[in-house]
């Protein structure tokens, strides 16, 4: 049987969108089993929609079917960005909303994962690191997203193009896909770093200002977004106050709400109770993610001050790819209530390049690839049984 790596080490060309179409394949029968396991064969088909529609894929296929609106039961959903909800109402004449919906996520997801298999053998990676980076990404806690009618498949699509373009140096094309990602995710922004990053250095002055010009774009998609926050609403920050009242979501100092997580933590204000799961792997996952950074920036410079001498020769991330991973992460940690956590941090890419390099030797790689891999499982489960994940 081919295992996808040539004998030359190289992944074979069509062995990246084989394994991504296997990986979706595997998502989508997840849903449509547990579908018919929990719903039964009589209520299948009924259940399986429920299912498909559940918690905030409602709210978009609302989105699609309606438009941002000014009533007041729907007035709060201006806080789901517009990208996504507008493809589902592009496809929905041919398709119909659902189906519209499940076939973005489904070509986002498989695009996604095929060009991130080209990403990492742009960026110097050869066939073993590859194949661990996409392990990680494969067994990801919210994989299940990946299939779900939610922007993650959408917005990790967007990501990598980002990556690639840039890669490239197709400056104003990469600078368009952060306009895009910036009107799919409220996190879509921070592309302005890795760009500007990328930017520096890339040619004579006149030139690299040029370029950096072009990261407007990204601020740009920001503001059309705020504007369409004005237009529906009257109020560029209607989306924060609809958070705030409706989600439990308002900024606050990132470091004093670490600072409070963790010690809520030793003093035993996490308390067993109904869905206690999804509270600790959502705040422990933010509480770890820092000790990631510190254990990535030591395999990188350890080895100059007595650290492992072996990781020498491991390739780091792109410039300025750890600073877009910590701003990421604070972001995260600005929310007052952390409920998605986990399923947020699961899309800063950096971090499975960090996570892959972290866990260089096989047998911790082996373990933390299963307990992700356990989580995901979970996850779907919670999924198809209706309960909420992440």
């Amino acid at each position: 049987m081919s295992s996808g790596v040539s004998d030359s080490g190289n992944l074979k060309p069509r062995s990246p969108i084989a394994i991504s179409v296997a990986y979706q394949s595997l998502l989508v029968a997840a849903i449509i089993g547990g579908a018919f396991l929990y719903g039964g064969p009589r209520d299948f088909s009924g259940y399986l929609g429920r299912v498909l529609r559940c918690w905030d894929a409602e709210h978009y296929l609302r989105i699609a079917r309606e438009g941002y609106s000014t009533d007041a039961e729907a007035r709060p959903l201006i806080v789901f960005f517009p990208v996504y909800p507008l493809l589902i109402a592009a496809l929905a004449p041919i398709l119909g909303h659902m189906k519209a919906a499940f076939a973005v996520t489904t070509a986002a997801s498989i695009a996604g994962h095929t060009l991130l298999f080209h990403y990492l053998r742009l960026i110097g990676l050869d066939a073993r690191r590859v194949t661990r980076v996409m392990t990680l990404v494969f067994v990801s806690p919210i994989a299940i997203y990946f299939s779900a009618i939610y922007t993650e498949a959408l917005y990790f699509l967007v990501t990598v193009s980002f990556l690639v373009l840039l890669r490239r140096e197709q400056y104003f094309l990469a600078a368009a896909c952060g306009f895009v990602a910036a009107l799919t995710r409220s996190m879509g922004v921070l592309f302005v770093i890795p760009y500007l990053f990328a930017v520096w250095g890339s040619g004579p002055r006149t030139v690299v200002l040029r370029r950096s010009a072009y990261a407007a774009l990204i601020g740009f998609g920001t503001a059309v977004y705020l504007a369409i926050n004005t237009w529906v609403q009257g109020d560029p920050l209607a989306f924060s106050a609809h958070q705030s009242s409706n989600w439990y979501k308002s900024s606050v100092n990132p470091i004093k709400m670490y600072r409070k997580s963790l010690l809520d933590l030793f003093s035993g204000h996490w308390g067993l109770g109904p869905g206690y799961e999804l509270i600790y792997l959502d705040r422990i996952a933010t509480l770890l993610f820092p000790g990631l950074c510190l254990a990535y920036a030591w395999s990188v410079y350890g080895p100059r001050f007595g650290g492992d001498p072996s990781k020498k020769e491991a390739a780091g991330m792109p410039p300025g790819f750890f600073l877009w991973a910590v701003a990421q992460w604070l972001i995260v940690c600005s929310q007052s209530f952390w409920v998605s956590n986990l399923r947020y941090l699961s899309l800063v890419l950096p971090a499975y390049l960090m996570l892959e390099r972290v866990f260089s030797r096989r047998f911790t790689f082996a373990v933390y690839a299963l307990i992700s891999a356990a989580i995901a499982v979970w996850a779907v489960r919670q999924y198809v049984r209706l309960s909420w994940v992440f």
